[in-house]
């Protein structure tokens, strides 16, 4: 009885752990993305979602020279819309976009005003481009029921 009571306890610990314990849910970053003709394109990042899960996307904001508050003498973190015009791009300093043509067409309908909520499949691919005294932060975490307990930051500095 003791036995069997033993392993309905370890079998309950186990679940539970593998449950709530994070499993490597990461978004990897690297730096000078070449266009197809081999040129670095600088201040560019390509991030990829290196892990055998999907990665919710739970918030993209960025700050930067463009966010400072001359009341409070702070620059604020700001949400990045999830569809930017054209025409604002270049003053914001920061571009974010999947680089699978379908997620981008899915991510663009009905021009989502965030990009909370957006799904990363494992192997698949983001660019990035973060322009001088700009910062972007994307807070994510393993898709999914349980992922609310693996939460985690990637942060790019422009100019690096």
């Amino acid at each position: 009885m003791d036995v069997l009571l033993g392993g309905l306890i370890s079998l309950a610990i186990g679940l539970g752990l593998w449950a709530f314990l994070p499993r490597g849910v990461v978004l990897t970053r690297e730096l000078c993305v070449r266009t197809p003709a081999g040129e670095p394109q600088y201040q560019t990042w390509q991030i990829r979602n290196a892990s055998p899960l999907p990665v919710r996307i739970a918030r993209v904001t960025y700050s930067g020279v463009n966010t400072y508050n001359p009341i409070s003498e702070k620059i604020e973190e700001r949400d990045l819309p999830g569809w930017v015009p054209h025409e604002e791009e270049a003053s914001l300093g920061i571009r974010l976009h999947f680089d699978d043509e379908v997620l981008e067409m899915t991510r663009d309908d009905g021009h989502k005003d965030t990009w909370r909520g957006h799904v990363v499949p494992p192997g698949d691919t983001l660019t990035a481009f973060v322009n001088l005294n700009r910062t972007l932060s994307i807070r994510y975490r393993r898709g999914g029921l349980l992922g609310f307990a693996e939460r985690r930051t990637l942060r790019i500095n422009g100019g690096v």
